[in-house]
């Protein structure tokens, strides 16, 4: 039985599926690493993915917006990685990744789907995270680690448009957090953490048929997030 819920205040209508059926992915990988110096790190890779019935969010309009999931026939997935680690001193270190995916939907002529061919949806076509790193210890038992962490998020298909109504398009969003954790004792850690510090506005857009111009949809701020901890290891 399908019932209806809302994510979030004022936010789209989404309806569950009883005939979702499971989705299957075959792939292949294909790795390279170096380790020039100990600790560091150079790594390349590549992969292949066909997907069997994907399940996608999809988005209609019956009155209001209502957004539910269907499977598709098939895609495919390919991307490659770089990922970088090098320590620029022994206590201070940085972490590169960098990704391109590459996805590709084909739908059939004459269905519900506004598209002839599009990306996977919720699928970001890059992402980049960086990860600066400063570790000293002070002592055997009393260190700490505190971390620098940046992500940025390229655009993704937020919902599947069927029947004439366009995709909606999750923009570019950046990320940045703060992590600060430090070693009392050999058992006992506190941890601070100060997430989304750029605090970008996440915004959703969608092409008007009727005008061919892209309106905003949606639009909120995550908000800043700050966390204390303290954990004992007995």
């Amino acid at each position: 039985m399908d019932f209806n819920w809302k994510e979030s205040y004022g936010g789209a209508v989404v309806r569950g599926n009883e005939d979702i059926k499971n989705g299957y992915n075959y792939n292949l990988d294909l790795r390279y690493e170096v380790f020039p110096a100990s600790g560091d790190m150079l790594s390349l890779s590549a992969y292949y993915k066909h997907l069997k019935s994907p399940i996608e969010r999809i988005q209609d309009y019956s009155g209001s917006v209502i957004q539910s999931f269907d499977n598709v026939d098939k895609g495919t997935v390919a991307g490659a990685e770089l990922e970088v680690r090098k320590y620029l001193t022994k206590d201070f270190r940085v972490d590169f990744n960098a990704s391109y995916i590459y996805t590709h939907i084909s739908l059939p002529e004459g269905g519900i789907y506004t598209d002839k061919k599009r990306e996977l949806q919720g699928a970001s076509p890059y992402l980049i995270n960086l990860d600066v790193n400063y570790s000293p210890k002070f002592s055997k038992e009393r260190d700490a680690s505190l971390s620098l962490v940046y992500n940025l998020r390229g655009p993704r298909i937020s919902s599947v448009g069927i029947n004439g109504v366009n995709n909606v398009i999750e923009e570019a969003f950046n990320s940045l957090d703060f992590i600060v954790g430090y070693s009392l004792t050999s058992k006992m850690k506190l941890k601070f953490q100060a997430k989304n510090l750029i605090n970008q506005k996440q915004k959703f857009t969608q092409e008007v048929a009727d005008t061919g111009k892209d309106e905003t949809v949606e639009y909120y701020k995550k908000g800043l997030g700050f966390g204390v901890g303290f954990s004992m290891n007995f």
